[in-house]
């Protein structure tokens, strides 16, 4: 029967009825080249270097800056309930591997990606250590005690019916986690279930994730305007000295602690409200949910404080400005993010810093601004290498918006609804639920497959026999032309003194030789059973 799986927030199957990747049409993203037996290699780019090296600030601390956790409520309905949940994920989170095999890749040295192809000893291996099944704890304790690791992980809560994936974020962005959660659910509502042990392993490397750089084309070799413009973004991150910061109860001493989550839920009418608020205003939730951020860094900060001018981060995703495929969904494994510093003065209101902070998410990516990217992120590099030990840190509360996530899992919603609706509706009379109707009108069964490749290799065996009958027809030597007087005519030279007519002895000659070794050849393909071998007895 088919999964009756529902999260909190949709986000379900879309591809019911096969798992099918169309591998001929996509070719291994470069620079990723093959360095030994099963194993594939490229250098990291420059804006996962950024990102790694900040995330590597909290190392010791045995923690790692800036992860990505990606948190779903889960409602098993139906058959699903009967039958063992954590190994239907289990199998689910392998097959992720083979749609988005980056997820298994690892950092060496410090600045190389690694991906080896699996047997199924080292699959299993995998598996054992990334896909963790916790009885006794939530998504959030578990969060607040995440170590740092080589792989992606996926973690099954059974007490809370939670999932929780994690990710480093210089493997992946908030976008790419919803996406790569949205096609983790895809692959758990299978049915059949998913069999890992028959995949093409080897075939997953054409989907190996390449850098931003890479995807964006960005040259190596920066113009001087890109140099410039780079230079220029890498400034933004002096605005970040002199900010207003809130009020910590902490000493300077105080090491970093665990991440904990706050969460503020809107109703349907409240989230309604906000929206016609914003279109009245003429400015975007995003942008009036950044200046009320600004405004409660002020309202919490010391009154010494308030007169310093607010700075954050305008992010943006790269994929709406990325050319196909790396604009849809099948790189979601890597990141594709980029941001900028931007600073609003302590006496603006509230409505003067989201016009200016709709200014900015409406401005887009430039094309020089991506062309300049390689050279933005060195400079990032070169500036957190930099800095002092010693140097204070901040206290503000930045903001990261993703945007409207809708648009990347959109074609889950209808029909995860309709498994909500549907999935338990049991019939009167026994019958099963309309969704596994559904798939088995539709789904053809290994039987059917089976007996259609019967009647393929029939076909062709017969189409082979037909060839071999022609095959070894008596060839016929001679040569028609379609108007042998031609060569009487004109040219007297043809013509040998005392002959009616041209001498055809050497073409005669000539054909005769190129058909004795066409014969030959023949021939020589007879097999000991007095049948001549073809193409279709290879």
């Amino acid at each position: 029967m088919l999964v009756d799986l529902v999260t909190r927030r949709p986000v379900a199957a879309k591809k019911y009825l096969t798992l099918y990747v169309d591998i001929h049409s996509v070719l291994i993203a470069m620079p990723w080249s093959k360095v030994g037996r099963g194993k594939y290699q490229r250098p990291l780019g420059e804006n996962e270097t950024f990102i790694k090296v900040l995330a590597d600030a909290a190392r010791q601390f045995n923690r790692e800056h800036w992860a990505i956790n990606i948190v779903v409520a889960i409602t098993p309905l139906g058959a699903l309930t009967q039958e063992n949940l954590a190994q239907s994920l289990r199998e689910a989170w392998k097959a992720l591997r083979f749609l988005h095999p980056t997820l298994a890749a690892y950092v060496v040295n410090g600045d190389s990606y690694v991906y080896d192809i699996p047997d199924s000893n080292a699959l299993e291996r995998w598996a054992t250590e990334t896909f963790r099944v916790v009885e006794d704890k939530t998504a959030d304790e578990m969060i607040a005690c995440m170590t740092p690791g080589p792989y992606a992980t996926m973690t099954y809560l059974p007490r809370t019916q939670e999932l929780l994936g994690h990710s480093q974020h210089w493997r992946t962005d908030g976008v790419g986690g919803m996406i790569l959660m949205d096609d983790f659910f895809d692959l758990a509502t299978r049915f059949p279930p998913n069999d890992t042990s028959s995949l093409q392993w080897g075939q997953e490397i054409a989907r190996l994730a390449p850098p931003i750089e890479e995807a964006a084309s960005i040259p190596m070799n920066p113009s001087a305007e890109n140099s410039k413009l780079g230079a220029e973004c890498v400034e933004t991150f002096g605005l970040a000295d002199g900010v207003v910061g809130i009020v910590s109860r902490a000493s300077a001493e105080t090491l970093p602690g665990s991440t904990h989550i706050a969460r503020l839920h809107l109703t349907e009418a409240e989230t309604s409200a906000v929206l016609q608020a914003c279109k009245i205003r003429k400015t975007s939730v995003t942008a009036a949910v950044h200046a009320s951020v600004a405004a409660a860094n002020y309202a919490l900060a010391a009154s010494s404080e308030k007169t310093k001018h607010y700075t954050s981060t305008i992010r943006y995703s790269f994929r709406p400005f990325l050319p196909k495929p790396f604009s849809g969904r099948e790189y979601a494994a890597t990141i594709f993010t980029t941001g900028w510093m931007f600073a609003v003065p302590a006496e603006s209101s509230w409505e003067e810093r989201a016009k200016m902070y709709h200014e900015q998410y409406h401005k887009g990516l430039s094309p020089q601004y991506i062309s300049a990217h390689r050279e933005y992120a060195k400079g990032l590099c070169n500036l957190l290498r930099s800095l002092s030990e010693d140097r204070q840190s901040p206290t503000d509360v930045d903001i990261s918006s993703m945007g409207v996530l809708e648009k990347f899992i959109v074609a889950a919603i209808p029909f995860s609804i309709a498994i909500y609706q549907y999935a338990s509706a049991i019939g009167e009379n026994g019958e099963e639920p309309y969704p596994t109707q559904l798939i088995k009108k539709y789904w053809v069964p290994r039987e059917e497959w089976e007996r259609r490749n019967k009647l393929a290799q029939e076909v062709a065996a017969e189409a082979a026999r037909d060839r071999q009958l022609f095959t070894n027809q008596p060839v016929n030597h001679a040569v028609d032309f379609s108007y042998t007087e031609g060569l009487n005519q004109r040219s007297p030279y043809n013509v040998v003194a005392g002959q009616q007519g041209a001498d055809l002895r050497k073409l005669k000659a000539y054909y005769d030789e190129k058909y004795r070794k066409m014969e030959e050849r023949r021939l020589a393909r007879i097999g000991p059973d007095g049948r001549i071998r073809t193409v279709f007895d290879i």
